[in-house]
């Protein structure tokens, strides 16, 4: 039988996990404004009752919109900053 190696980060000598105060701050938000999107669809659901579907879409259009605005806001950057 072969044996696998152990090669992930954690076990090697010298390398420590850690999160900084940023880390901790940013993972911690994620969470709540995680948890707090799905109970929005609990209150979509009784206000647009059964064009709720419709709303679906129409928001995702708008999510893709500001998305796509996103990534032409930064496109300048990464080209200026990027690897040479």
């Amino acid at each position: 039988m072969l044996s696998k190696k152990n090669t992930s980060t954690a076990s090697r000598p010298g390398n420590k996990k850690k999160m900084g105060l940023w880390q901790v701050v940013a993972l911690a938000v994620g969470t709540v404004v995680g948890a707090s999107i799905f109970s929005f669809f609990g209150l979509g659901a009784r206000l647009a009752g059964p064009n709720l579907p419709l709303v679906f879409v129409l928001s995702g259009i708008v999510a893709l919109l500001v998305a796509y605005s996103y990534a032409r806001l930064g496109s300048p950057f990464y080209l200026r900053c990027r690897p040479h």
